[in-house]
């Protein structure tokens, strides 16, 4: 089995154009030796997917959520609210896209975006605390923090590192 030399696609012996990249593929028989730096695999480490799985996820939920809160009460959605809501997760929808695309800066501006929402749901959470609030008031916001720090885990993973930096 032969490799391109340009991309490391596997060759046809029967094209003379690498199928991947269009480079001339110079294979006449045999084995071409892929060169040390594209020996790498190309597709995505499956803690990285899973990771992207559960933003996406999350994603879903937060829609749900302030829909269900729109819908159920709407005086209490206030219109800033809803955009706030309603673009952070946009903004981490085009983020979770960055990552997919092997963007590295994306793990961290969602590193930064979770990091400011578990700040204010646990700045939040002490504000009602001395309401007389239910716990359960909490319970999908949690949730969701939690997905999402199970994400920056995977997405921070040697595994994950060392796609990134390929």
């Amino acid at each position: 089995m032969a490799y391109c030399p340009n991309c490391a696609a596997i060759l046809d012996p029967s094209q003379k154009f690498c199928s991947r990249c269009g480079q001339p593929s110079g294979v006449q028989s045999g084995f071409a030796p892929i060169p040390a730096q594209l020996a790498v695999a190309e597709k995505s480490p499956p803690g990285l997917q899973v990771a992207i799985v559960f933003l996406l996820i999350t994603c879903a939920i937060s829609l749900v959520s302030t829909a269900n809160l729109f819908l159920i009460h709407p005086a209490a959605a206030s219109p800033v609210f809803l955009t706030r809501s309603i673009g952070l997760t946009i903004l981490m929808i085009l983020l979770v896209i960055g990552l997919w695309q092997r963007q590295g800066w994306a793990r961290f501006a969602i590193l930064v975006l979770i990091v400011w929402g578990i700040g204010n749901l646990a700045f939040t959470m002490i504000r009602v605390a001395a309401s007389n609030v239910a716990v359960w008031t909490f319970a999908i916001p949690l949730a969701i923090a939690a997905l999402r720090l199970c994400a920056l885990y995977l997405m921070f993973r040697p595994e994950s590192n060392a796609w990134f930096k390929k």
